[in-house]
């Protein structure tokens, strides 16, 4: 277990590191929830048109189950697994730390996977540019 526990310090340092100050702003936007709403309504206004008005209801139904499990799950790992976040141990002080808050336990981000899962939804039913730019700008804050 220390094995496992090294190596995902050394991993965590070598990511964070790699970030570089001129951009903290550039990350703290992009992962702002309210920033991604135009995106969102822009992404809601072309399934409407390729799906109609029902067949969108039931697409949001599902992209709504799909958080709420995603975030569950996150949850319950997190309670299971209870890794310290980052921000509360010692290893912060090694690396660059810029986030506005910090929650008890981290394992895997609920906010990743459901933006991330979400846009996977969105680009399997649209198919356009607009989705490709859609699972960019998700990959982005799933990393981030």
């Amino acid at each position: 277990m220390d094995f496992i526990l090294e190596w995902d310090q050394r991993i965590f340092l070598l990511l964070n590191n790699l970030g570089v100050e001129s951009f903290d702003n550039f990350w703290l936007i992009l992962t702002e929830k309210w920033t991604s709403i135009p995106l969102y309504i822009l992404l809601l206004f072309l399934i409407q048109q390729k799906m109609g008005w029902l067949n969108t209801g039931i697409f949001l139904l599902f992209v709504v189950l799909f958080v709420f499990i995603s975030d569950q799950s996150s949850n319950l790992s997190k309670d299971f697994f209870q890794r310290l976040r980052t921000c509360d141990t010692d290893l912060i002080e090694q690396g660059r730390y810029i986030a506005k808050r910090c929650g008890n336990f981290g394992f895997f981000s609920a906010h990743a996977s459901s933006t991330f899962g979400s846009a996977i939804l969105v680009g399997l039913a649209i198919k356009s540019l607009v989705s490709k730019i859609n699972l960019l700008v998700d990959c982005l804050v799933g990393y981030h």
